[in-house]
């Protein structure tokens, strides 16, 4: 006679939903996180070359107008393509965040551990970059990086489960 493989019990396919809908949360986070920072670095990259001038322009009339037009001209477009590089590189981490969301119910644990480390990652670099920014925003910074915590520790669990289910299953 064969031995019957021992079913889940109700209790752990509950735990289980609850699971699933934690990795929702954190598609939603993912998604949002994404989404809003391609529109606001994409709305930054695109009117760079205005702020700079501006900056430039007020710097020039506190000097008195005493700097060399060339220079001007040689700094702004230093500043622009730093600008550019940052905004740029600010977009694409917000295109990974997408994708991350995307992915993040076929592979659990990898998407919410990656978005974490970037999240965490970008906020430490832009705290170096301009160290005001760390306080801008700072109870959406904390409930997002909690947020993903939680999603980690569910995306862990989940994905365990379901190992154990596959292993459950008879050859």
């Amino acid at each position: 006679m064969s031995e019957i493989p021992p079913q889940s019990s109700g209790l752990g396919s509950l735990a289980q939903s609850a699971r699933g809908k934690q990795l929702k949360t954190a598609r939603g986070i993912m998604l949002f996180v994404g989404i809003l920072t391609i529109l606001f670095n994409g709305f930054l990259f695109f009117n760079a070359e205005n702020e700079v001038k501006k900056v430039t322009q007020d710097e020039v009339r506190k000097a008195g107008g005493a700097v060399h037009p060339a220079q001007v001209r040689d700094f702004e477009a230093t500043v622009l393509r730093f600008c550019r590089l940052i905004y740029g590189g600010s977009i694409l981490l917000g295109v990974v965040f997408v994708v991350l969301g995307i992915i993040v119910k076929k592979y659990p644990v990898p998407a919410t551990a990656i978005a974490l480390i970037l999240y965490v990652g970008s906020m430490v670099i832009f705290a170096v970059l301009v160290p005001g920014s760390i306080a801008s925003g700072i109870i959406v910074k904390i409930i997002i990086i909690v947020a993903l915590i939680k999603s980690l520790t569910a995306a862990i669990a989940y994905q365990k489960e379901q190992q154990m289910s596959a292993e459950e299953l008879p050859a």
